[in-house]
């Protein structure tokens, strides 16, 4: 049963901080999901970095009706934008003791 509750109180965390990102966020962290296990690289990048780009170029183009290379994100903002999203996951679970 703790086991039970525990991981109940993570998945309510995530969801809690979930709800607070952007819609530009969410699509990213959807298209993160995705390519969670690619472990590989291309091009000296990792494999996961490219499979967002072009997933969340395609998706908010769609969105907006307009040409992905609008929405197309660098490297660099796209590894912040997922350090800022495992910061605040991680400083709401220590709140909420789940670490």
């Amino acid at each position: 049963m703790v086991e039970l509750s525990h991981t109940e109180l993570w998945l309510q965390s995530v969801e809690d901080v979930e709800s607070i990102f952007s819609e530009k966020k969410r699509v990213f962290l959807q298209a993160r999901r995705e390519a969670a296990y690619m472990v590989k690289t291309v091009r000296g990048r990792p494999a996961w970095v490219i499979y967002v780009q072009r997933h969340y170029a395609d998706r908010m183009s769609a969105r907006y009706n307009t040409t992905p290379d609008k929405f197309w994100v660098n490297e660099t903002t796209l590894k912040e934008w997922w350090r800022e999203m495992v910061d605040v996951m991680a400083r709401v679970a220590l709140k909420r003791g789940c670490l």
